[in-house]
């Protein structure tokens, strides 16, 4: 998907003397852009080890909820709001889990 980026062409004076909000008439160009930021690939992959830290730390001490422990939760007697409760999950998280589990049952 395409985006359209408008640019002005300046003068360093122009830019000194630019107030927030002004006004700067028509653009001198007009850009279709894939993206409004183009990420490089060491960009992109710095971005994502920076959120995988992120997740990691997060979840450190945390029991994640696997299919097998769901199972054992729910041969206990527990519904669902209960055992999303019982890992601090919000529901639709764990309803997402849910999704997840049955399409990897699917795939197999």
């Amino acid at each position: 998907m395409a985006f359209p980026m408008k640019v002005w062409r300046l003068t360093p004076d122009q830019v000194a003397a630019y107030k927030l909000g002004q006004d700067l008439g028509d653009p001198h160009e007009i850009k279709m852009v894939k993206t409004a930021i183009e990420r490089s690939r060491e960009d992109a992959e710095k971005l994502r080890a920076r959120q995988q830290r992120s997740i990691k730390r997060r979840m450190e001490g945390k029991v994640q909820l696997t299919k097998p422990l769901y199972d054992i939760e729910v041969a206990a007697g527990l519904d669902d709001a209960e055992i999303a409760e019982k890992y601090g999950l919000q529901r639709s998280t764990m309803y997402h889990y849910k999704s997840l589990w049955r399409k990897a049952a699917r795939v197999r």
